[in-house]
């Protein structure tokens, strides 16, 4: 049985008083539903003296419904919550379809949004038990001497990004703020992100993300594909978001988001450049798949080679596309992916 390390455990009642609590703790981790970070402190993948839990900071639980039709989510809105609101399945439905395929609704009724947000990157290396680590070797994602396994000639860690939320509420053009001791910033959510696979996200000590900022869809259509070993539990071994503006038949302003392609989500302008001016045809679903298969650098990280997964990202986001275009895709969903369906 894995156990937890032996660490000090703090409930502040509210978002100040976990912000100073980290500012007093410097080696301390904020936790919310921990399905995460707990499992990676078992394996001795991360280091932690104490947890604060965000878990009764109430100006991280809400929903809140937009005057143009967006929403705003606060960070610690369990995963199940979002997959129950039918509104955003209307207004929104990639990030209804990311929420709903994360992981198994036992996961989602703990995970949360901003945990789903701040998932640490991946790697087949460094998601063993340490004493298999102890046994084959450290990586650099653990010991920042010791060479990445993965790309031995590279100076930089290549684990992969894992959260489902980030493809689609980046390609969403969602905005997050965040809140810590030097005060509250808002970003747009892709500068949440850099691309390395340890240090993963812009977000200083202490900073904890208070909510996520989604536009009005009015006009805009959207679809999430996620491709996973199986159809539940699994991280993505790669997924696709697509988000078009069509007032008519024609595509005026488009935003593609991949995920688990690379050490962070990418939101290539190249492949949404392709659909502008448009009307989906099948060449251009066809041009923005060959785009995105050019741009996608995945490594070998997951239990798939890379080869496959480079062949496998043009599906999704052609699957994607024709289902903003409005074909039935009901027989690629059963192939490719899970149904995506209310619990």
């Amino acid at each position: 049985m894995m156990r937890l390390p032996v660490l000090s455990h703090f409930t502040p009642k509210t978002l100040d008083e976990a912000i100073a609590l980290a500012s007093e703790l410097p080696s301390a981790r904020f936790v919310a539903g921990g399905t995460d970070l707990l499992p990676k402190l078992k394996r001795r993948q991360l280091g932690a003296s104490a947890l604060i839990s965000l878990t009764r900071c109430e100006e991280l639980q809400t929903i809140k419904r937009l005057d143009d039709g967006g929403w705003r989510i606060g960070a610690g809105v369990k995963l199940v919550e979002l997959v129950r609101l039918p509104e955003l399945r209307s207004s929104h439905p990639a990030i209804w379809q990311a929420a709903s395929q994360v992981a198994s609704p036992p996961i989602r009724s703990s995970g949360t949004v901003g945990g789903n947000l701040c998932v640490d990157p991946r790697c087949f290396w460094f998601d063993q038990t340490a004493p298999w680590r102890e046994a084959a070797g450290q990586c650099m994602k653990i010991d920042p001497a010791v060479v990445c396994r993965v790309a031995p000639n590279s100076p930089r860690c290549w684990a992969v990004s894992s959260t489902d939320l980030a493809p689609a509420m980046g390609a969403a053009r969602a905005k997050v703020r965040i809140v810590g001791p030097a005060g509250e910033r808002t970003v747009p959510l892709p500068e949440l992100y850099r691309d390395d696979g340890i240090d993963y996200m812009t977000l200083s000590h202490g900073e904890v993300i208070v909510d996520v900022e989604i536009p009005g869809s009015v006009g805009w259509r959207s679809a999430f594909w996620k491709i996973r070993r199986r159809q539940s539990i699994d991280f993505a071994l790669l997924s696709a978001s697509v988000e078009v503006f069509m007032l008519t038949d024609e595509v005026l302003e488009a935003r593609v988001g991949l995920g688990a392609v690379g050490s962070c989500p990418l939101f290539p302008p190249e492949v949404a450049a392709v659909l502008v001016g448009t009307k989906l045809e099948d060449d251009v679903i066809e041009a923005a798949a060959a785009a995105a298969k050019k741009l996608a650098r995945p490594m070998e990280t997951s239990d798939m080679p890379s080869s496959w997964r480079r062949r496998v990202l043009p599906v999704a986001v052609k699957w994607a596309l024709r289902e903003v275009r409005g074909d039935d895709v009901t027989d690629a969903r059963r192939r490719y992916g899970p149904q995506v369906l209310l619990p």
